[in-house]
């Protein structure tokens, strides 16, 4: 019976069979089955050893493989109907694997032992089996001999992997010293992580990084330094500008004369006291109104206080608030003109007539009254 052994590397190393139940034929047979192991390739070289235990508990003597890996199955396992079994792998490096436990089970026979009497045919066949069993024992006992010698090198081997386990074992306990040691040191690591960055508390590091932080320039909004996107010196030589950047390349740039007004180009921006306009300015720009689109009005009143006031309108806010002009078919405002008088009531008067002045009384002066020259007399009834 073939049986291989796997090597599984899953939450750490494991060796099992990929039979899971070893069915060995009869219960209490022997020599008729051989179980042929395929071993991982980390089992090349080892010795190794069969390790039985059978339903009631009984632990049989381990069975060395031989050098093809194999066995017979005898008394060992068929003494009971079913069991567990393993290997075990022993190196002189101080290697040593050991198998998942497996299940075996053997079918249930009928009882041999008894009084019963034996046929001649039965006796006849029971000495062809004796002689048959004879044969086989002395071919046992040269492969004994044989294995007697292999034994004593396996006994040497055994020796040399005790010596290697007593090694391992000191070396497991300087390992567990040095394992304990790291523990302490990863529990100062985590106390100095939790000042750092406690898990109840804001982030205590530099930049969002904790423990050794090493900040670059991007970490800062910066340029990396020698990087050519930044200036590092500028000179002037009368109208070539030249421009060193960071990674130490140049650049020439040639300048002209301002002062002519035909070489100015660009638009001064707001922020910088301009206009940000590239045409020329109008009369909204600065603020007023076209020539064509306004309207002044200055009026000066006097009470306790003389005071000043003047209005600008457009022409349309003109029209609005004092109506358009009167003409001889529409009635509208009109100017105070030559002859006529206007107090600061708004009462019009007539001041003269074709250059002569006006002059206004309530009785008749009669006939013969002198009047200046150049006055008209205007008698009221």
């Amino acid at each position: 019976m073939q049986v291989r052994i796997v090597e599984k590397r899953f939450g750490g190393v494991e060796f099992a069979p990929e039979m899971k139940v070893l069915h060995l034929g009869g219960q209490s047979s022997a020599n008729v089955e051989r179980l042929e192991f395929t071993l991982p390739e980390s089992w090349q070289g080892k010795s190794v050893t069969l390790h039985i235990q059978r339903q009631d508990g009984t632990l049989p003597a381990p069975i060395l493989l031989d050098e093809a890996h194999s066995c017979a199955v005898g008394k060992e396992f068929t003494a009971s109907s079913c069991g567990s079994w393993m290997l075990l792998a022993l190196g002189e490096d101080g290697f040593r694997a050991l198998t998942r436990p497996a299940k075996y089970d053997c079918y249930e026979t009928l009882a041999t032992d008894g009084d019963a009497e034996i046929s001649p045919t039965q006796y006849e066949t029971f000495v062809a089996r004796v002689l048959a069993y004879s044969n086989s024992a002395a071919t046992s006992a040269q492969e004994a001999r044989n294995s007697a010698g292999a034994a004593a090198k396996d006994a040497k081997r055994a020796e040399a992997a005790r010596t290697e386990t007593v090694t391992a074992a000191g070396q497991a306990g300087a390992a567990q010293k040095a394992a304990e040691s790291g523990a302490a040191r990863a529990e100062a690591a985590a106390d100095r992580a939790e000042k750092t960055a406690p898990a109840d508390g804001p982030v205590k590091s530099v930049n969002g990084q904790g423990g050794v932080v090493t900040l670059t320039a991007a970490d800062v909004g910066a340029l990396e330094a020698g990087s050519a996107d930044y200036v590092e010196r500028i000179e002037l030589n009368g109208q070539v500008m030249t421009l060193t950047m960071g990674d130490g390349s140049t650049r020439t740039l040639q300048t002209k004369d301002t002062t002519a007004l035909d070489v100015m180009t660009g638009v001064l921006g707001v922020e910088h006291g301009g206009t940000g306009k590239d045409t020329a300015l109008t009369a909204e720009d600065v603020g007023a109104y076209g020539k064509n689109e306004t309207y002044a009005k200055t009026e000066v009143y006097s009470r306790e206080e003389t005071y000043s006031k003047t209005e600008v309108y457009s022409q349309k806010e003109a029209n609005q608030k004092f109506g358009t002009p009167a003409t001889a078919d529409q009635l509208g405002s009109v100017k105070v003109g030559a002859g006529l008088g206007v107090t600061n009531d708004g009462t019009l008067s007539v001041t003269s007539v074709n250059g002569f002045t006006v002059k206004a009384q309530t009785t008749d002066p009669g006939v013969g009254s002198a009047l200046d020259t150049g006055t008209v007399l205007l008698v009221y009834a």
